[in-house]
């Protein structure tokens, strides 16, 4: 039932946002933190299928809002050097 709970969180929250055609198990990944996928594979036991933490999604993020960051301090400042 929890799934399914949050499951229907995800599609209220993809309904609020105008995403509506964005399936919630796409996105589920973004609101788990690594700590939950852990715990969640302890309570559960070891043949429990484990929670997808957002530590990949949050390593793509910092990967894109660096290159964006860069790409900006590149252009504003053409003379500059790298550091």
């Amino acid at each position: 039932m929890a799934g399914e709970s949050r499951r229907a969180r995800i599609r209220a929250l993809l309904r609020r946002a105008g995403t509506s055609g964005i399936e919630p198990a796409a996105v589920a990944g973004a609101f788990v933190h690594s700590s939950a996928a852990r715990q969640s594979v302890t309570d559960a036991g070891s043949s429990a299928a484990a929670l997808e933490s957002n530590e990949r999604l949050e390593f793509l993020g910092d990967t894109v809002i660096g290159f964006v960051v860069a790409r900006w301090l590149y252009e504003r400042y053409p003379a500059a050097d790298e550091g």
